[in-house]
């Protein structure tokens, strides 16, 4: 249980030891398409999704970029034309 009025931290979630250890290693090799958004915790996500597979995860994040640029998804909210 977390003390009141603290905020709850990444290093707080299961599985966070072997995350500590692999979460430097995957920022280095993502360093080429890394953005502002990518905090410990987005991070963590993706080599949870990945069972800390490091070169799955990286796979999958880069496949997502990938998808993202193509969809163009960062913009949709300022070009989305709502239907009249």
């Amino acid at each position: 249980m977390r003390p009141a009025g603290r905020v709850f931290e990444v290093y707080c979630l299961s599985n966070a030891e072997p995350a500590n250890v692999l979460r430097p290693q995957f920022k280095l090799r993502i360093q080429d398409i890394w953005k502002e958004e990518f905090t410990d915790h987005f991070l963590l996500r993706w080599l949870r999704a990945r069972e800390f597979d490091v070169t799955k995860a990286e796979y999958m994040l880069r496949q997502n970029q990938i998808w993202r640029r193509e969809n163009n998804i960062d913009a949709v909210l300022e070009t989305y034309q709502w239907p009249q």
